[in-house]
């Protein structure tokens, strides 16, 4: 299969249609998939979940971060913008699909924080970089063609042997 292009990120038809357009490529026969998620950055965004205890979960700020981390270790970030405007796109689709939910006030919640789920919380195990050998989770990952499906993501969490 060959990728024609990645969609543009400005709103379009297809955007109207489909929500998560901006992470859509058109493929020679006219198939619509879905392209690689970046795992890095979000499990960056996950790990701060965990750690958005009484202060404000601030994604494009974590983006920033996350680029900055990627230049100190030689790594091209790419456009800051975009990953800034993934990184919001990427909080709004764990929300959505129940990998992370609002923090209750008794846990330090002010309405504008959040906790992993278990969905979440699977998906931060199979992504922890601090696993050594951990490039088969995020193969098996890849080669979904929406690793981030609910129903896609909890099949996939079941099988021991990817975990």
């Amino acid at each position: 299969m060959v990728i024609l292009g990645r969609k543009p990120a400005e709103p379009s038809w297809l955007a109207l249609l489909y929500p998560y357009a901006g992470f859509l490529t058109l493929t020679c026969e006219g198939l619509i998939r879905m392209t690689t998620y970046n795992w890095e950055l979000i499990e960056r965004l996950l790990h701060e979940v965990q750690k958005s205890s009484g202060h404000s979960f601030a994604p494009r700020a974590y983006a920033e971060e996350h680029a900055a981390a990627q230049a100190a270790q030689g790594q091209a970030p790419g456009n800051l913008d975009d990953l800034k405007a993934q990184a919001a796109d990427y909080e709004r689709l764990l929300l959505k699909h129940d990998y992370i939910e609002s923090r209750p006030e008794g846990e330090g919640g002010n309405g504008e924080n959040f906790i992993l789920t278990p969905r979440g919380s699977a998906l931060l195990s199979l992504l922890d970089s601090s696993i050594p050998g951990n490039d088969h989770p995020l193969q098996v990952l890849d080669e979904q063609d929406d690793a981030l499906d609910p129903a896609t993501f909890d099949q996939l969490a079941a099988k021991v042997q990817i975990a």
